[in-house]
């Protein structure tokens, strides 16, 4: 019995003089941690998007048109037969009109944080109108500067499929910054 309160004793003298845990310092309000980098998901590659991010895609989606429009640093096209894909590092372009995204078919619309940049994710069934091609579904992604609130990046996926939005979410959150 002895024995026992005397371990007993050592044991909360140990451990009343261990260190706690250095709390981790606070970061500036709208500063966000960069996440760890994202598993690779089986049957996709890797796509560096010049000096400024990578990101994943599935190996069926290959590079259709490289280069962006004339006013992004970077910019990139891919496709597969079920969805094409455009990817660029730009603060030029505007967003969809809120009152009209809000009126699409299966809108969704996500507000949330990508390797520590505040992301717009948007989707929707796009009606039966002649768009002058098979897609039916939309999804985007607007990427913001912490800081700044200043656009930086953005991807559009068009897909003939509905699971091609769950494609696109995953796309869009594998995003990691140089």
């Amino acid at each position: 019995m002895m024995r026992i309160a005397i371990l007993l004793t050592i044991g909360l003298v140990i451990i009343s003089c261990a260190k706690p845990p250095k709390p981790k310092p606070k970061l500036p309000e709208g500063v966000y941690e960069a996440r760890a980098k994202p598993e690779l998901p089986e049957g996709w590659y890797e796509v560096k998007a010049g000096k400024f991010f990578i990101f994943y895609l599935p190996k069926n989606m290959k590079l259709r048109v490289p280069g962006g429009s004339p006013e992004s640093e970077w910019g990139s096209s891919y496709s597969n037969d079920e969805m094409t894909l455009s990817a660029e590092y730009s603060s030029w372009g505007g967003e969809v009109a809120p009152d009209y995204a809000a009126r699409q078919v299966e809108y969704k619309k996500e507000v949330t944080i990508i390797d520590g940049r505040i992301a717009k994710i948007q989707s929707w069934r796009l009606e039966d109108a002649n768009w002058g091609h098979d897609y039916k579904y939309t999804a985007g992604l607007i990427l913001y500067d912490a800081i700044s609130g200043e656009k930086r990046a953005q991807m559009h996926l068009l897909s003939k499929q509905g699971n091609g939005i769950e494609i696109a979410n995953q796309i869009f959150k594998s995003i990691q910054f140089q």
